[in-house]
């Protein structure tokens, strides 16, 4: 194996940066979800509203935690814009990955599963993009 490739396979086995990674995506979606309820069910905004500004909420969360928490270390006074908007294009592609993911896995198993397996492909896509791209260091 090349010096390049064991350096990239270290970085990428950073277990304590995947485990608060998780944590910060546990945070994320319950935020969605309870944005989304409250704003939908309890306030009556139209559905695709509510959902979008759940989804603002829960990626800006996510982008805070993350630059803060599981990646504090690399990110530090850096360019906040430039990782914000690294950020946002690394949530835009996942949606993308995520959608392709679960349209095709949905041809061959049930819904529930596709979701789970476009779980899985869009951590190992966000999280992979966040380490060598979003906080590089």
């Amino acid at each position: 194996m090349t010096q390049g490739a064991t350096a990239l396979i270290k970085k990428l086995a950073d277990g304590q940066r995947a485990k608060r990674f998780i944590a910060v995506g546990c945070i994320n979606t319950a935020v969605d979800f309870a944005l989304f309820n409250l704003l939908f069910y309890e306030l009556g905004y139209a559905l695709l509203l509510a959902n979008l500004l759940a989804w603002l909420a829960a990626f800006s969360v996510g982008f805070l935690l993350n630059r803060n928490w599981t990646f504090a270390r690399v990110a530090g006074d850096s360019d906040m814009k430039g990782q914000f908007l690294r950020y946002l294009l690394t949530a835009g592609s996942a949606l993308l990955l995520a959608s392709a993911s679960i349209w095709l896995a949905a041809l061959i198993m049930p819904a529930w599963l596709a979701k789970i397996v476009a779980i899985g492909i869009t951590f190992v896509w966000s999280f992979t993009l966040s380490r060598l791209w979003v906080w590089p260091h």
